[in-house]
């Protein structure tokens, strides 16, 4: 069964975040999944993940430094 997580895409020069949803068979396919994404989602300075009861689970910056 698919796990779905939500993704908030922080552009440069823009104050909104977008939303994107992924979804993935488990947890550590995760980073997978949105790297293969991120050439869709064009240029983002950083991305805020989150499971689906709103726990962060990540955030990562496009110098791919990723925090918890």
């Amino acid at each position: 069964m698919s796990k779905t997580f939500t993704c908030y895409l922080h552009r440069p020069d823009s104050f909104t975040p977008e939303l994107r949803i992924v979804a993935c068979e488990a947890d550590d396919m995760l980073p997978d999944v949105i790297q293969a994404e991120l050439p869709s989602w064009g240029a983002f300075d950083a991305i805020e993940v989150y499971d689906d009861v709103d726990r962060p689970i990540f955030r990562f910056t496009r110098d791919g430094l990723v925090t918890q």
